[in-house]
């Protein structure tokens, strides 16, 4: 019983870990996906996926299957190196099931055709950084619970 006891207890602490954010050094060494099929094959893998360049209409379906997530671009940015990357994606909706990102740290939406979040991103306990582009950055509303919004 006791030998159960311990396994139950080692796969509970293993699990909680496995949903840990990474550093910013660790984050920095992880790659970035930039192709959404490529990373639904290693989704444990994906800890930075950027699609920004994809040309999208609507927020990829699914993506709470990236549990490691930790930086999203659907838009404009500053990349890796430090350079500006437009976006050209034209989402109009964030969808409420983004609140299942529990990861997630940053997120870029500028140039996007977004014209409110929903108020499930105030939910993300690890949000550090919003990218969007005004007048849409937030519904307004709830923009007061995050740590920190920047409006371009």
């Amino acid at each position: 019983m006791s030998k159960l006891y311990l396994f139950l207890c080692f796969l509970w602490v293993g699990n909680a870990f496995a949903q840990m954010p990474l550093d910013s050094l660790a984050l920095s060494e992880q790659a970035e996906f930039t192709n959404l099929e490529e990373a639904t094959a290693n989704p444990e893998k994906v800890y930075r996926l950027n699609l920004s360049q994809a040309n999208l209409t609507a927020f990829p379906a699914n993506l709470e299957q990236f549990k490691n997530l930790q930086v999203l671009h659907l838009g404009t940015h500053t990349n890796s190196e430090g350079y500006f990357e437009k976006g050209n994606n034209k989402i109009k909706q964030i969808p409420e099931s983004i609140s299942k990102l529990k990861n997630l740290q940053h997120l870029s939406l500028s140039d996007n055709l977004i014209e409110a979040l929903p108020e499930a991103i105030c939910d993300l306990p690890n949000l550090e950084y919003t990218q969007q582009t005004a007048p849409t950055a937030y519904g307004f509303g709830q923009a007061e619970k995050t740590k920190n919004i920047v409006v371009v």
